[in-house]
């Protein structure tokens, strides 16, 4: 029985600790080490529940074994009903922080309008370009900070397509070349901002591009020389057979935030289609 006790006693030590320490996180800590606070909480709601099953155990060995065992038992049956009333007060802290924490923080929205202002531009390079763009809206209490715009995956229907993750261009910042042009940005109570996700040209109607940059265009000095006039718009085509897309936006305090939409055409015969009729879906 002094072994069952000693066992009961080490049980009881290992849910106090980790009880502990999920506080200590869960109060410390934001995201994402906060996720460490609840890993410490299972540990101690399981130790807890192995202590009340060697509770059970100690208490049904017979009269004479309970009765000899007593003093400690009831001692340790008391810690046992503390270390339940803590560990109901944790999961009350941790679910109140969740609830403070959805309320304070950022809500990001992505939404896609056909027809809608802005979500489609004639872009001049490449010429007669036109964009396709999805708005990006903060509706929380707080400013989401160094949003960032992703296309991370590439499909055919429910088949995954082999291409690297790309990073969108905000509308608003820079055009030029240099790590400007796909700067993060903040949205502010509010707030909405485009992203530039697809464009098409006129003379590839049924095809889609993505934007990945700025080059550099030269003409000949008379000298013979390469001289810089402009940086002309990067595209590439948009990978083979691709009709589906999945838009991530994420920031230093918020939740990332997907959307997956489907590349769609207003005119289903390529022979008659414009590269305007573009849309997502």
């Amino acid at each position: 029985m002094s072994d069952l006790n000693f066992l009961f006693a080490l049980t009881l030590s290992t849910a106090t600790t980790f009880l502990a320490l999920s506080v200590s996180v869960a109060v410390r800590f934001e995201r994402p080490e906060k996720g460490r606070a609840y890993q410490f909480l299972v540990v101690a709601v399981l130790a807890y529940v192995a202590v009340f099953l060697i509770f059970l155990l100690n208490s049904s060995g017979g009269t004479q074994s309970t009765a000899a065992s007593l003093p400690l038992i009831n001692s340790l049956g008391q810690w046992g009903q503390i270390l339940g009333g803590g560990i109901v007060a944790a999961v009350l802290t941790l679910v109140g922080r969740e609830i403070i924490f959805w309320w304070r923080s950022p809500h990001i929205k992505i939404t896609f309008e056909d027809g809608g202002i802005g979500y489609g531009r004639d872009g001049p390079d490449p010429p007669n370009s036109y964009w396709i763009r999805v708005k990006v809206t903060n509706s929380g209490r707080t400013v989401a900070k160094s949003c960032v715009g992703k296309i991370v995956e590439f499909r055919y229907d429910k088949e995954q397509i082999d291409r690297d993750p790309i990073r969108l261009h905000w509308i608003d910042t820079p055009w030029q070349v240099g790590a400007q042009l796909f700067d993060k940005v903040d949205l502010y109570r509010e707030q909405s901002e485009f992203l530039d996700v697809i464009l098409t040209v006129p003379n590839c109607s049924s095809q889609a591009y993505l934007f990945t940059g700025l080059e550099p265009e030269y003409e000949s000095s008379p000298q013979r020389v390469p001289v810089l006039v402009s940086w002309k718009a990067r595209i590439d085509r948009l990978p083979t057979n691709t009709n589906k897309i999945r838009i991530e936006v994420y920031g230093d305090n918020f939740r990332v935030v997907c959307k997956e939409y489907s590349i769609t055409w207003k005119e289903e015969d390529p022979t008659k289609r414009k590269h305007t009729d573009v849309r997502l879906k």
